[in-house]
């Protein structure tokens, strides 16, 4: 009757120390996913930042091409100008010598 309780015993134990070793790999899967979950959203997350900073990037290229369109527009309303100033000095200068002639007629 001992011997059989010695067994029942180690029988036990060992069920035990094979409950515990399941426990213990399930744990270490568990970890193991986390660490997979952690490592994806860090993924993800310097995802984000790249593609914010691409369009931060494209934001700044627009900007620039605004800028030079506006500059564009100015420097065409500068050249549109000069030219009118021009063709009214043209347009004084025909009538002062317009004028001149009738004077010295």
């Amino acid at each position: 009757m001992w011997s059989s309780s010695k067994s029942q015993k180690q029988i036990v134990l060992v069920v035990c120390m094979k409950a515990t070793e399941q426990q213990e790999m399930v744990e270490e899967k568990e970890v193991i996913e986390q660490e997979k979950v952690i490592e994806q959203e860090k993924v993800i997350e310097q995802e984000k930042v790249i593609e914010q900073e691409k369009v931060i990037e494209q934001e700044k290229v627009i900007e620039e091409e605004k800028v030079i369109e506006e500059e564009k527009v100015i420097e065409e309303e500068k050249a549109t100008e000069q030219e009118k100033v021009i063709e009214q000095e043209e347009v004084i200068k025909q009538e002062k010598a317009t004028e001149q002639q009738r004077v010295t007629k």
